[in-house]
């Protein structure tokens, strides 16, 4: 080629390649222009999505004013027909005030005669009281005099046998003073008749103990044999029984406790009334002339003492009884397993007792064994009755022997401060012990008093 046609190649190349570039940045504009055109795209599609979404909600938010809205058109409708509604309302509020004032009137009324009826449920209780500690009185009166009817009667069948065997004695005695006249008369020696009276008058006596005593002895020996037979009635169905029935633990043991409450209860209520009789209180003014005469004094104090650890024993006793009469079977048993323990504390009664019997019972007797039973039964009550959760504690009874145990509590220490008193010799003015006896002894009164508030 030509250099014309050299330059004329070298101009096209040069014109291709600023086209070329211009191209390529065009090329490179439009991928710009492009991609920012997608973004908007996405941008407009998001947007529309939100705005379609905000649509959706516009359109339920406005189909629910529209439904308050009917609703409001409801209500005003409604509003508007219930002025009527309004004034009957209100006329029955007047009414109604009108019935609550009266009721008002009617509660004021009805709450002076409840306390008027309060007032007299209160004295009838206090009278109720009042009738049964008079009834309680009356029996215990008509048990004494039950029991000196039979002391009587007793007595009456001893005098109808001893005026029978006088007249007999009466009889004999003028048979034999005939003989004697019939002697007399033929002047014969009468001691030999005299020496054979005399023994059979003095005699007389010992042959009416003879005849009560062996009465009695038959009483005994009938009540021994009835005793007798219980026991073997007991043995021959005790060998009936299953070997379990006997062991320590079992049935035998849980019927044996039944038995034994009952019988300590009797055992205390033997002792004091014993006691009560054997120790009565004192009636006269203690002073120095009766402490030095006699131990009266020293002996109504002894028996208070015991009779307030008595007392105390058939509170926790009378618990036990009442107690086991209402627990189930397991609880039974397990009080039974306890058994040989408990019958080991009847022995301080039984002491007690045979105390007693050989005339040993006196102000010098002392009381461990009795409060060590006290003491066992009271720890074991909470142990084998109350932790079980099935019985609880009868308030009447509780009340009624601790409040005698605390009224013997009283009388002992009331005694006892008079006869302080009666010991110390008064001076111009009182001295502190003086002072502090006057003080126990106001105490002891106003508490008996109270005591007896209580037992009512």
């Amino acid at each position: 080629p030509t250099s014309y046609e050299m330059r004329q190649l070298e101009q096209q190349n040069a014109r291709l390649r600023d086209t070329l570039v211009r191209m390529r940045d065009l090329a490179a504009h439009e991928k710009h222009e492009m991609l920012k055109l997608t973004r908007d795209l996405e941008a407009k599609k998001a947007e529309n999505a939100d705005l379609t979404k905000t649509n959706e909600k516009l359109i339920a938010r406005t189909t629910e004013l529209e439904n308050q809205v009917t609703d409001l058109h409801e209500q005003v409708d409604a509003a508007l027909g219930a002025e009527e509604m309004v004034e009957q309302l209100g006329q029955q509020k007047l009414t109604l005030e009108d019935r609550q004032k009266e009721l008002e009137e009617t509660i004021a009324d009805l709450e002076a005669l409840q306390e008027i009826n309060d007032q007299l449920q209160e004295d009838s209780r206090e009278l109720e009281m009042d009738l049964r500690e008079e009834v309680d009185l009356a029996h215990a009166a008509t048990r004494e005099a039950l029991r000196q009817k039979e002391a009587i009667l007793e007595s009456l069948a001893d005098r109808e046998l001893t005026i029978v065997k006088f007249r007999e004695l009466v009889h004999k005695l003028q048979e034999q003073n005939q003989d004697l006249r019939i002697q007399l008369e033929k002047e014969s020696s009468n001691k030999s008749s005299v020496a054979q009276v005399l023994p059979e008058m003095l005699d007389f006596k010992k042959m009416f103990a003879e005849s009560k005593a062996h009465a009695r002895a038959i009483d005994l020996e009938l009540r021994r044999m009835e005793v007798q037979q219980s026991q073997q009635h007991v043995q021959y169905l005790a060998a009936f029984m299953p070997d379990s029935f006997m062991n320590r633990g079992g049935d035998n043991d849980a019927v044996l406790v039944l038995l034994l409450f009952p019988r300590l209860l009797w055992k205390c209520e033997v002792l004091l009334s014993q006691l009560k009789d054997k120790f009565p209180a004192v009636t006269t003014a203690i002073t120095p002339q009766v402490l030095t005469q006699g131990h009266a004094v020293q002996q109504y104090t002894a028996r208070c003492y015991l009779a307030m650890h008595l007392h105390s024993l058939q509170a926790i006793l009378r618990q036990f009884h009442d107690g086991l009469n209402s627990c189930s079977p397991e609880t039974l048993l397990k009080v039974g397993s306890s058994y040989p323990d408990m019958a080991q504390q009847e022995r301080a009664l039984d002491g007690y007792i045979d105390l007693h019997k050989r005339d040993q019972l006196d102000e010098n007797v002392n009381s461990d064994s009795l409060e060590k039973c006290v003491n066992y039964f009271v720890t074991m009550h909470p142990l084998l009755l109350l932790a079980s959760g099935e019985t609880r504690v009868h308030q009447g009874h509780l009340v009624s022997d601790l409040g005698k145990a605390l009224q013997a509590a009283c009388d002992s220490i009331h005694t006892d401060t008079a006869t302080i008193q009666a010991l110390i010799k008064s001076g111009p003015e009182p001295t502190d012990m003086q002072l502090l006896c006057q003080h126990l002894s106001t105490v002891m009164e106003v508490a008996s008093q109270h005591l007896k508030q209580i037992r009512r």
